[in-house]
């Protein structure tokens, strides 16, 4: 079963990329409710990592990103993403 673009098989998870754990609470209540998956990183490096560890074949969906984050903010996620397309 796959989803309407049919290169991402059903269920293919967001990244969001937060620090604040009440919108992390906030969001797996809505994942539960709507269906999706969310993976969760706290910070651009754990994004990053996440990306590079994800599945070649699925990936994720989308990512949700914060730009205002301490350690590495998601300005450096972009750059480090931009560097490292896969």
């Amino acid at each position: 079963m796959t989803t309407s673009d049919d290169n991402l098989p059903a269920k293919t998870p967001i990244l969001i990329i937060e620090d604040e754990e009440n919108v992390h609470e906030v969001l797996a209540l809505q994942a539960q409710k709507g269906g999706f998956d969310f993976v969760f990183a706290k910070n651009g490096r754990e994004g990053i990592d996440k990306m590079r560890s994800a599945p070649p074949a699925g990936g994720f969906a989308a990512v949700l990103l914060d730009i205002h984050m301490p350690e590495t903010d998601g300005f450096w996620f972009l750059e480090e993403k931009r560097k490292d397309p896969a």
